[in-house]
């Protein structure tokens, strides 16, 4: 999940958010599921991404990772174990039907928390996983405020044209 959540942190062309949050829905939904092993349907296992595509994300996305990593390690693992790991799976499955929704810049803090959930996992850093969590509450919430926003934006443009119209 690390490796297709981390570049979309980062702000991305179009349509990158389509490609990186597919395989993200299915991982986190296998992982949700419990299954030990990722699985990818034959038409994306068989895909490829440019070389130059893949090295000019590695170039900006893995020294990032390599400081985080230094700060990672075992503790609070009972939070990376049994119903918990699969609870973040739960999580990690909503924001990445949020990362693959066309939201403009409404797919990197959900990106961001997927990240650092998928990090915790790997680094059983249960401290990692809370963190991840905290950024996943923020980010749904800051989604549902904006939701809010447009949809009362809407219905006043609808009540300010019917007006108009009357």
């Amino acid at each position: 999940m690390v490796v297709f959540a981390a570049p979309l942190v980062l702000p991305m062309p179009p349509g990158v958010s389509a490609v990186l949050g597919l395989p993200l829905l299915l991982f986190s939904a296998q992982f949700m599921l419990g299954m030990r092993r990722p699985w990818l349907p034959g038409a994306l296992a068989d895909r490829a991404i440019r070389g130059r595509d893949v090295k000019a994300m590695a170039e900006r996305v893995v020294p990032m990772l390599l400081r985080i990593e230094r700060l990672l390690h075992p503790r609070l693992t009972f939070l990376a174990h049994g119903p918990f790991a699969r609870l973040v799976g739960v999580v990690a499955f909503v924001l990445s039907v949020i990362v693959f929704l066309p939201v403009p810049f409404g797919n990197i803090l959900p990106s961001l928390a997927i990240a650092v959930l998928g990090l915790g996992l790997v680094e059983r850093d249960g401290l990692a996983l809370l963190i991840g969590g905290a950024v996943a509450g923020a980010s749904l919430a800051l989604l549902a405020w904006l939701g809010h926003v447009v949809f009362d934006a809407g219905v006043g443009l609808l009540a300010f044209a019917g007006a108009f119209l009357a």
